[in-house]
């Protein structure tokens, strides 16, 4: 059983495993959670792949994220996302971020793949991220 901190209003955990359609278990490496009183809703789920899975990798990494995300819109779900989910793909040094909307269609990236993290054109994308997820 959770407890929760008065003050808290965001948490980082595992959600539940989903079943890929061959059967195999997709965990996410992370999500990030808003806490309103007793309820969770995912804002933000990361998926961090190895280096050698760039370009080959990229459909297999979309896929599991889009059903990360659709996971997290069923109903009773702790984490239910109430329809808008960002996500941040990171393969190697590669990254780029976009949004899962409840409607069964494929996650949208909202920006082009960074080939690096520590530059200012990644900085000022990941604040711009951090505001839409703020905003939900």
């Amino acid at each position: 059983m959770r407890t929760l901190d008065s003050d808290l209003d965001s948490v980082i955990f595992p959600q539940h495993h989903v079943q890929d359609d061959d059967g195999t278990t997709q965990i996410p490496d992370f999500v990030v959670c808003t806490v309103s009183g007793n309820t969770f809703r995912t804002v933000l789920i990361v998926e961090l792949k190895k280096s050698s899975l760039w370009k080959d990798g990229i459909p297999a990494l979309q896929r599991q994220i889009k059903l990360q995300a659709d996971a997290s819109f069923e109903p009773g779900e702790i984490s239910q996302a109430n329809g808008t989910v960002f996500f941040i793909s990171v393969i190697g040094p590669h990254w780029r971020y976009g949004v899962k909307h409840d409607d069964g269609q494929d996650p949208i990236p909202l920006i082009e793949w960074h080939r690096v993290t520590h530059n200012q054109s990644s900085y000022q994308d990941f604040q711009v991220l951090t505001g839409l997820v703020a905003s939900l």
